[in-house]
């Protein structure tokens, strides 16, 4: 995880010097976006006797770094799910621009189920679903689908099948690419 975390952020850096680049597309690899952060490394963070509680501080503001990343760049970003979009993945899905997602992805914030906290991610799922909404998902840990995530706000555009995915996200890209990318940062800023 720490080195996931550490070329995304580098990879968002270069992204953000590089003109030519228009925009970044967050998709997983297979049929599953992403099932969050390794659980059992970070329970086994919890469980230390020494240090737990910096080490946990530690990380959580690594983890928070890269979602003010995601949300703050200037470039379009756009979250592709299908399959599972789990724990701290429903902040990177929360953070991008637009959300594209297949009707049947699953989505949960679990963490309060294992003794944790989405408290990195609670803004960027508020500012998509709304106070009452997010609440609902980040106290309850429920599982819900695309279809329910386009209905409370989190997805922006929901297909019937993974098939429909890159027609889609091809849509959106030959929109962004009509648009001034200066226009599109001021804008985001």
């Amino acid at each position: 995880s720490k080195i996931l975390i550490k070329e995304i952020s580098q990879t968002l850096d270069f992204i953000e010097q590089d003109p030519s680049i228009r925009g970044v597309i967050f998709r997983g690899k297979g049929n599953v976006f992403c099932a969050g952060a390794d659980l059992k490394w970070m329970q086994s963070i919890a469980s230390e006797k020494n240090n737990a509680r910096n080490k946990a501080i530690k990380m959580s503001i690594k983890f928070g770094k890269i979602f003010t990343k995601i949300s703050n760049l200037s470039k379009i970003t756009i979250s592709v799910v299908e399959g599972a979009c789990m724990a701290g993945a429903v902040g990177i899905a929360s953070g991008t621009d637009f959300l594209v997602s297949t009707s049947d992805a699953t989505y949960a914030l679990t963490e309060t189920k294992i003794g944790l906290t989405p408290a990195q991610i609670a803004p960027y799922v508020i500012k998509k679903e709304r106070l009452n909404i997010g609440k609902k998902h980040m106290l309850l840990g429920e599982v819900f689908n695309g279809e329910e995530a386009l209905l409370v706000g989190m997805a922006d555009f929901v297909v019937k099948d993974a098939r429909h995915l890159d027609s889609e996200v091809l849509k959106i890209m030959n929109k962004v690419k009509k648009c001034s990318p200066n226009g599109i940062t001021v804008t985001k800023n």
